[in-house]
């Protein structure tokens, strides 16, 4: 979804700040725009941001031009995207009978109350954000150069001219608040790794503006920055890249360890197995903490609920329906603590039903 999403944005933005045919174009953008939201909602931010960069270069001697251009592209479009969106979860959820309270799904806040807490929370999130990358990059490299390109994309819209300063700051302002609004607005308030993308989309924001000045010894600098985060960027890529093979590795390992149980259990019995259960151990391991990169980027495939039935389908070809937990399993497990697989303990067979307790 997240590359379909990044394919549709790529169609939006040339027809948002396309001139002539502007109304069709802006309801060509509209359409595609809402889809984009729909595959995948951070692509809101990185819209909005990458709109402005467009903008920007094209109306830089032009600022109070640029601002009557955006006017309705970054902000009136943005909004009706994401009510599509809210508007098709209400239809889906009331459809398929999903409790929105129960679910992953926060909802909008609606009190002062709710979001001072949330605002809190991001704050309290930027340190790590900004420093690694949420991990992703050399401790301090990536805050470095933002402030880099940050510095010389001043430097160039000063030279242009005031006005053009002022519209550059304008737009970072607007392109930051981007970023950070979903999460304090929601409840979902972690600030995860695709958090990234839209602050990486800023940098081209800054290297756009940077291309503009006609001084040698701002684009230098900046094009020796981009060059290095380029590179390491690539090389952390591809580290990262070698955590999932392995984490997928294990993931297979372990739903081949528990299908051997399975058809012991089945052999053994002539019961053939068709329901599963899962449970937790007292401190269960959602990541695999001997990667370079932990949580969301390397977390064991069975650690996501929406995710388990279709491993065992996936790699062993076994189609178990998944049943609720029963209280007096999951405080007989609660109290258990293991380090390592131990399918006799953490495998229990009832009748047409199989108990997994993740460690």
């Amino acid at each position: 979804c997240g590359s379909i999403g990044a394919a549709l944005l790529a169609c939006t933005i040339p027809e948002c700040v396309a001139l002539p045919k502007r109304i069709i174009c802006l309801g060509i953008a509209a359409v595609l725009l809402a889809i984009t939201v729909n595959t995948y909602q951070i692509h809101i931010s990185l819209y909005m941001i990458l709109s402005l960069t467009f903008l920007m270069i094209r109306f830089a001697k032009k600022p109070f031009l640029l601002l009557k251009k955006a006017l309705f592209p970054i902000l009136i479009l943005p909004a009706l995207g994401c009510g599509s969106n809210l508007a098709l979860l209400k239809i889906s959820t009331a459809t398929q009978q999903i409790d929105l309270q129960s679910s992953r799904y926060q909802g909008l806040s609606k009190s002062l109350s709710s979001i001072l807490p949330n605002l809190s929370t991001v704050l309290k999130g930027q340190g790590e954000l900004w420093l690694s990358a949420q991990g992703m990059l050399p401790c301090g490299f990536f805050l470095a150069v933002f402030l880099l390109l940050f510095l010389l994309a001043v430097v160039s819209a000063v030279c242009i001219s005031k006005k053009t300063f002022l519209c550059f700051v304008g737009c970072v302002f607007i392109g930051t608040i981007s970023v950070f609004l979903p999460h304090i607005i929601s409840g979902s308030t972690r600030l995860c790794q695709r958090t990234i993308f839209p602050i990486f989309a800023l940098l081209v924001l800054f290297a756009s503006v940077i291309s503009l000045t006609d001084y040698g010894v701002v684009k230098l600098p900046a094009l020796i920055a981009i060059a290095i985060l380029l590179v390491i960027s690539l090389y952390s890529t591809g580290r990262y890249s070698i955590d999932c093979i392995i984490s997928n590795a294990k993931d297979q390992y372990y739903s081949e360890a528990i299908e051997a149980q399975i058809e012991a259990y089945e052999q053994n019995t002539g019961i053939k197995v068709s329901y599963v259960c899962f449970y937790q151990d007292a401190y269960p391991d959602s990541w695999n903490w001997d990667r370079h990169y932990t949580y969301d980027l390397c977390i064991n495939g069975y650690y996501c609920t929406w995710n388990r039935t279709f491993l065992l389908k996936y790699y062993c070809n076994r189609d178990l329906s998944e049943i609720l937990p029963r209280k007096e399993w999951q405080h007989f497990f609660s109290t258990q603590d293991w380090k390592t697989f131990v399918p006799n303990e953490q495998l229990i067979f009832q009748d047409e039903s199989v108990m997994i307790c993740l460690y």
